[in-house]
C-alpha cells in the first residue's frame, strides 16, 4: 500500500522568532579536533555533510559542555542539522546550539531544519554570519495549529509521511531490480527492509 504525502499548502504558516522557540548557545572551552581521543561521541563544528561531525571523540576539553541529543545545529553559514545523538561542539567554528523550549523530538528537528535551510539561503556569508544574536533575531516560517502556535504535531505527521512514502519507493525499485535474481523486498519488523531469497 502506498503511503500518501501531506500537503504543505493545506495548512496555515506563520514566522515565529527563532529566539521564542529555541534557547541558542555556543560551546565554551576550546574542542580541537586534532587535540582530542577519538571515541564514539560526535565532535560538531561547521561542514555541510555529516551533520557538521568532523571526529568521534572519547571527552571533551574539561569546560566544554556534552550538549543532549535532539538538538539542532547551525554553523556560522546557516547550515543545519538535527543531532539525533549527544555530542560536543567546537568553539571556533561558530556552532549555534539551538535548545528546544518546548516538547521537541526527532521528526520536529527535521521538519526545522528543512526550515531553516529555506529560509536561510543567501542570507549568510563571511560577511554576515549567522551568529547568536543574528540566529535569536532571525524568523522562520512554520505551519501553525488552530491557536496559532507552531504545528507540531503536522510536522511529526508530514516527515513521518514523506519518510514512509520514500521507504515505498525504495521498496518498488528493489523489487524491480531483484525480480531478475528471484528475490523479493518486503517490509520486516519495525519498518525495516528485509530481502527475502
Amino acid at each position: 500500500m502506498e503511503t500518501m504525502v501531506l500537503n504543505l499548502t493545506d495548512r496555515k504558516w506563520r514566522e515565529f522568532k527563532i529566539g521564542a522557540l529555541f534557547d541558542i548557545e555556543l560551546s565554551k572551552g576550546d574542542n580541537q579536533a586534532k587535540l582530542l581521543q577519538e571515541g564514539n561521541v560526535p565532535l560538531v563544528s561547521a561542514g555541510s555533510i555529516n551533520n557538521g561531525i568532523c571526529k568521534y571523540i572519547s571527552a571533551g576539553d574539561g569546560v566544554s559542555k556534552n550538549f543532549s541529543r535532539n538538538i539542532i545545529t547551525i554553523d556560522m553559514f546557516g547550515k543545519a542539522f538535527y543531532q539525533p545523538a549527544t555530542f560536543y561542539a567546537v568553539s571556533h567554528g561558530r556552532v549555534n546550539i539551538m535548545i528546544p523550549k518546548g516538547v521537541f523530538n526527532k521528526w520536529h528537528g527535521l521538519f526545522i531544519v528543512t526550515a531553516l535551510e529555506q529560509g536561510g539561503k543567501g542570507k549568510y556569508s563571511f560577511a554576515n554570519m549567522c551568529n547568536q544574536s543574528r540566529l535569536q533575531r532571525s524568523k522562520i516560517l512554520l505551519p501553525v495549529d488552530n491557536n496559532g502556535a507552531p504545528d507540531y504535531e503536522f510536522m511529526e505527521r508530514y516527515i513521518r509521511t514523506l519518510t514512509e512514502h520514500k521507504r515505498d519507493e525504495y521498496r518498488r525499485f528493489l523489487n524491480k531490480q531483484t525480480n531478475k535474481s528471484g528475490c523479493r523486498v518486503k517490509n520486516g519488523r519495525n519498518s525495516r527492509l528485509k530481502i527475502l531469497h
